[in-house]
């Protein structure tokens, strides 16, 4: 009898033991959540980052989420408004969240002894898109310059070289126009993706900007100048004479039908190699006129950044920090053909990181980190403004208005002036 009682009080130990044990495990493992927008071509390289995380950080578990993009905005919003965010978030616009209170500046965690070195980050990629009233709110995470692609194999055939100046560039586009003998055109030679980014490239490359000032104490719009009136012109009569098309995918250019196309250089993606095995193509900025220096423009949107209800906001800066790394960047964006990691030293050999290795080696990408190291990226208002949707709205519109001619330029850029002044000075 006393023997029994002996074993099931051993056995009430043991099992004791093994539940204390596992409380304690338990307890003692910290979860941090992170969302990012869905995308199946990077899981592989996420599930790289993470498991390397974990490995550094005993007693940490990532717990990740993809998040369809259309959903993304409300989901951040209405998350952090109920308690439920995860720890990290990689997104854009941080602006808008950081406005309302809801996301934690970094600079204490960037100056402090697990900091980072801002200086390391190619000149624009962080920018007021990741900032609010003077403070940072997330980690840059990526660059998208825009530019100008050529499909080379119509080029060779016309005897012709990629443009050195927007002279050259109107001259080529117009050469490369191409009509039937029932003067139906068969080939434009420019087509021009139908977004804000890629009209105001013309404006820019005549000197114009949309504002003086690139944070969020701007309170006027300037594309209403001289220089802007002339790149808006440039723009429409390239349209007005049929040498140029607006067409948001690829299959106007990889077909023939146009031979140039300006748009951001991640829409290489859509004719990568894999997918395009014999396409030849090239890419530069938007040719300067004569006399003037390129200019470079793209987006800086995207960063890390922690809700101000994450539970562990140490460890919180650790997985934000490793999110937005080098190596992460790095390895993120080979599943997007034409977005490089937002730091300086990409080409810099022996490489950071292995992982900057394909960007050393493939010309392309090479090409696109030579231009992003020598110039600073400007990336357009309403990437970042905090109305910003509705600036690009009304820029569309009055853009579109000068191209057709239902206005000249002159009063496009007057009324849209005076539109996006009012938001500014709300």
């Amino acid at each position: 009898m006393r023997k029994r009682s002996f074993i099931i009080v051993s056995m009430m130990v043991m099992i004791c033991v093994f539940v204390i044990t596992g409380i304690v495990s338990a307890a003692g493992e910290v979860v941090l959540k992170i969302w990012d927008t869905a995308a199946p071509l990077r899981d592989p390289y996420r599930k790289m980052i993470f498991e390397k995380f974990e490995k550094e950080n005993p007693g940490i578990k990532v717990e990740f989420e993809g998040i369809p993009w259309g959903q993304f905005m409300e989901k951040i919003i209405t998350s952090i408004a109920a308690g439920t965010a995860p720890d990290v978030i990689r997104f854009g616009y941080a602006p808008r969240f950081a406005s309302r209170g809801m996301l934690v500046p970094l600079d204490d965690f960037i100056n402090g002894p697990d900091g980072l070195d801002l200086s390391e980050y190619v000149d624009g990629a962080l920018n007021a898109a990741h900032m609010w009233e003077g403070k940072i709110y997330a980690l840059p995470h990526n660059l998208v310059p825009y530019g100008v692609f050529y499909n080379l194999s119509i080029l060779e055939g016309a005897g012709a070289s990629i443009p050195q100046t927007f002279e050259e560039f109107v001259a080529l586009a117009e050469k490369l126009t191409v009509k039937d003998e029932k003067g139906e055109f068969v080939q434009r030679g420019v087509q021009i993706s139908e977004y804000v980014d890629y009209m105001i490239l013309f404006l820019y490359n005549r000197g114009a900007r949309d504002v003086e000032v690139y944070n969020h104490s701007v309170k006027e719009l300037t594309l209403n100048t001289p220089e802007g009136v002339q790149g808006l012109t440039d723009l429409a009569k390239l349209y007005q004479s049929g040498a140029a098309i607006f067409a948001n995918n690829e299959q106007p250019f990889v077909t023939g039908y146009t031979a140039m196309w300006i748009t951001q250089s991640n829409d290489a993606f859509m004719f990568r190699p894999e997918a395009y095995p014999d396409f030849k193509f090239d890419f530069s900025l938007l040719p300067p006129p004569e006399g003037r220096e390129a200019v470079l423009a793209g987006v800086s949107r995207d960063g890390a950044f922690i809700p101000v209800t994450s539970k562990h906001k140490d460890l919180a800066w650790k997985l934000c920090k490793a999110y937005a790394s080098k190596e992460a960047t790095a390895l993120l964006y080979q599943g997007k053909y034409g977005t490089l990691p937002p730091f300086k030293d990409i080409l810099v050999t022996p490489p950071a990181t292995p992982a900057y290795e394909p960007y050393q080696k493939d010309p392309f990408l090479r090409k696109l980190a030579q231009i992003v190291s020598k110039n600073k990226m400007i990336s357009p208002i309403y990437h970042w403004h905090m109305e910003g949707e509705e600036i690009g709205n009304i820029m569309t519109e009055e853009f579109g208005l000068a191209v057709r001619g239902a206005k000249s330029p002159q009063e496009a850029l007057d009324s849209m002036t005076k539109r996006i002044n009012e938001i500014l000075q709300r």
